[in-house]
């Protein structure tokens, strides 16, 4: 069994965001739902959607254009959003209104996004043209992917548009003249992994990490030191394991670990291809254990004894 700790910003991302993902896969809109057809983005019903706080947010994390929205709730409380094709509930955005906070989830990938709505982007409802201007007014060259980001598309062809910026990563959007998203920048500050996304359907056209030969050179030290430390991980000796290797078969999978504090640990299956394939989560307290398959759902919910 091939074991190592996992601490990228996107495997912690996943691990946080698989656990909501069954409760809505099946999910069918309602008949008096409000329904607007993105993909058009055009009419009055499709401006509405635009107008939405948390709109920005969720087209920078999901291609909008791809799927039909459906307003499932709207309260003084939250709003909710799902994105559907083929009749198939696959995206779903959850805003709490009184925080800003905002939830992306996908049935398949896990959690896209969590976290809390800048002003710039609580404005837009109020004065989209003013929280426009002060975004454009960002001078995008200033950011150390810029470089990156100019050799793989013309910038200047297009509208900058920083759609996220906090101490873990910043997302830029790319727009044409007709304000549709074009490309998408994803940058993680930590590690300077850049990421480029064609949004009409290109698809990845750049992940890697960027930088000086030093930068990368020291990264490169600091996996290995890594990789040293995580030969000496005992997940045997995890009250947890047994459970979990009757639940799932771990040796036909990598284990790593994700999260491990006072409150809980958390654990991911990755397959092959290295992609996570389970998500074991074990409140210590309670010793409650929950086994998720990341494409399925909770396989196992049960305190430990």
């Amino acid at each position: 069994m091939k074991t190592f700790v996992l601490t990228t910003v996107g495997a912690l991302v996943l691990a946080g965001g698989a656990g909501s993902v069954h409760a809505f896969q099946n999910d069918q809109a309602p008949e008096n739902e409000a329904k607007v057809n993105i993909s058009q983005l055009a009419g009055a019903e499709a401006e509405d959607i635009q107008a939405f706080i948390e709109y920005a947010s969720l087209e920078a994390h999901v291609d909008v254009s791809d799927y039909e929205a459906y307003v499932v709730e709207d309260n003084a409380y939250k709003r909710v959003i799902v994105l559907k094709k083929n009749n198939q509930v696959q995206v779903k955005s959850i805003f709490v209104k009184e925080t800003n906070r905002h939830k992306i989830i996908d049935f398949q990938e896990g959690l896209l996004f969590q976290g809390i709505l800048g002003n710039d982007q609580a404005e837009a409802t109020d004065d989209k043209q003013e929280s426009t201007e002060q975004t454009e007014a960002v001078d995008l060259d200033d950011y150390p992917e810029y470089d990156n980001l100019d050799e793989h598309v013309d910038v200047d062809d297009y509208h900058g548009t920083v759609v996220e910026d906090n101490a873990n990563k910043r997302i830029i959007v790319l727009k044409d003249d007709n304000g549709s998203s074009v490309f998408k920048s994803i940058f993680v500050k930590e590690t300077n992994m850049h990421k480029i996304v064609d949004l009409n359907g290109g698809g990845l056209i750049f992940e890697g990490v960027i930088g000086t030969d030093d930068d990368i050179d020291d990264e490169a030290d600091d996996d290995q030191g890594e990789e040293e430390n995580e030969a000496e991980i005992d997940f045997d000796a995890f009250l947890e394991y047994d459970n979990l290797d009757d639940v799932i078969d771990v040796d036909e999978d990598e284990l790593v670990l994700v999260e491990d504090n006072d409150s809980k640990r958390v654990l991911l299956a990755l397959d092959d291809n290295g992609q996570p394939r389970y998500k074991s989560i074990f409140v210590k307290e309670t010793n409650r254990h929950k086994v998720i398959d990341l494409r399925n759902g909770e396989i196992f919910n049960g305190i430990l004894k």
